[in-house]
């Protein structure tokens, strides 16, 4: 039995569904904990609240074969669980501010007393400065988890959205290509429509920054011909995962992330994200590969890399 342990329980509400059917296919028991939220406070008092409920739950859960599902703490959470427990790093370079990243947090992680829990990472390249960060940590690669193999989409014929980039902005985003992209897509007789918070303008795209529900997310993701992911640099990539999962295709940067998501048959954004090149994937996207082979194929692959995780976690002495 593992306590799913979701400190940030409205930001990774669809992230829990997904983990807890993957748990599910492979006959994982697991319970979720009562956790108390460090999320959505502001100002100094609010930040010093969700502090506390972030320690509140490493002292109710550690040492109960908990995976906590994001490290509130940063850094620190490597050396505030135990044995047997489990930390997922999503972005192990925050791609924004985040609480408990720097030196001194490094630093006071790394003096441990040899009880260190296991670091979860969903990429090789997340893991790789995991474990230069963490050099006395155990550090496993389990896959993004996903959801089973109910269709939630929409049929192709309705989807008029064009090409979608959904989520919050981060500095990652590079809206200088989009703005490059805009003319390109027009010219194919194709739309760019941007949702989520803190957006700027675009030139050429549709931007609608605001919060976005997530059944809105859904409908958004599920309209969409095609979702592009149009990082800089990123990790690995929640929205990705989840167009995917509603039948819609995705373009991403090339990174062992992307092969594991997509497989090398699926197109993806090789080399320099020029306008050119992402158009070009857009465009044999449309006639290639379907979304639901592409998960399928995909959620075996999770599957495998959890039933991995479990199975050396469960004989560890």
């Amino acid at each position: 039995m593992v306590n799913i342990v979701n400190p940030i329980p409205e930001a990774l509400h669809h992230y829990q569904q997904e983990l807890e059917e993957t748990l599910k296919r492979i006959s994982v028991d697991f319970a979720i904990a009562d956790t108390y939220a460090a999320e959505g406070r502001r100002g100094m008092h609010g930040k010093t609240a969700m502090v506390r409920a972030a320690l509140s739950n490493v002292r109710r859960f550690r040492g109960t074969a908990a995976i906590q599902l994001w490290p509130s703490l940063g850094l620190a959470e490597a050396r505030l669980w135990e044995h047997g427990d489990f930390v997922i790093f999503h972005d192990p370079i925050p791609i924004r501010p985040q609480f408990g990243y720097g030196t001194r947090f490094r630093s006071w992680a790394n003096r441990g007393n040899g009880k260190a829990p296991t670091l979860i990472t969903h990429s090789r390249k997340a893991a790789a400065i995991v474990e230069s960060t963490f050099p006395r940590h155990e550090v496993r690669v389990a896959l993004h988890p996903v959801q089973g193999t109910e269709f939630r989409g929409t049929n192709d014929l309705e989807r008029q959205g064009g090409v979608l980039v959904a989520g919050q902005y981060k500095p990652e985003r590079d809206t200088d290509l989009l703005e490059q992209l805009a003319p390109k897509l027009a010219a194919i007789d194709m739309r760019g429509r941007i949702v989520g918070r803190g957006w700027p303008e675009v030139t050429g795209w549709d931007v609608h920054s605001a919060f976005v529900s997530e059944s809105e997310l859904d409908t958004e993701l599920s309209r969409a011909q095609v979702v592009l992911v149009p990082y800089r640099n990123y990790f690995q990539s929640g929205i990705a995962i989840r167009a995917l999962e509603l039948g819609t295709p995705v373009a991403l940067l090339h990174n062992d992330f992307a092969e594991s998501l997509l497989g090398e048959e699926t197109p993806m954004i090789r080399g320099d994200a020029t306008a050119g090149a992402v158009i070009d994937v857009i465009s044999q996207l449309l006639g290639g590969p379907s979304a639901h082979e592409i998960i399928a194929a995909y959620r075996s692959r999770v599957d495998e890399s959890w039933q991995q995780l479990f199975g050396r976690a469960t004989h560890s002495p």
